[in-house]
């Protein structure tokens, strides 16, 4: 019982800060040239590439999701968990998916406000922050993923031959 709760309150201080995040912090530069309605074919380009690197990025970690999902859902066959190394991977793995699935969700935010006020600046602090963040708890997240397959394969090896 009292490790579901300190697992609540975790998600629920994730959730108050990430919401902290994008409530006070999250900020668009000010207006600097009106486009107009129209974007220059560099700005399309850049606006494009930026969206499809996000979409892409998203789409590994929800990918890095399943892959977690799959082994969670195979440990009720056999107990995966053995060591707090392997749950503490399981645990970063995760929670570095979601948080790069959350700064993708911060740059899309973005570019639709920027658009929607009728200007754009990709060097925007927000977006460059974000897809900064985003990369680097893709890559923790990759990072974890391997570890945690590593371990528990060590495990399932040394425990079949051990019987």
């Amino acid at each position: 019982m009292k490790k579901k709760f300190i697992i609540i309150t975790i998600l629920i201080l994730i959730m108050l800060i990430l919401f902290i995040f994008e409530y006070y912090i999250y900020d668009l530069p000010d207006i600097s040239v009106a486009l107009n309605g129209k974007l220059n074919s560099v700005q399309t380009k850049a606006i494009d590439l930026l969206i499809d690197f996000t979409k892409l990025f998203i789409t590994f970690a929800l990918g890095i999701l399943g892959g977690v999902s799959y082994f969670i859902k195979e440990s009720n066959k056999m107990p995966i968990i053995q060591t707090r190394f392997i749950l503490f991977s399981l645990i970063l793995c995760i929670t570095s998916a979601v948080l790069s699935i959350y700064f993708g969700h911060i740059i899309f935010i973005a570019v639709i406000e920027m658009l929607g006020n009728d200007f754009i600046d990709i060097f925007a602090n927000i977006i460059v922050w974000a897809t900064k963040l985003q990369y680097i708890f893709l890559l923790i997240s990759i990072t974890s993923l391997i570890i945690f397959v590593y371990k528990v394969n060590k495990y399932t090896i040394e425990s079949s031959i051990g019987k």
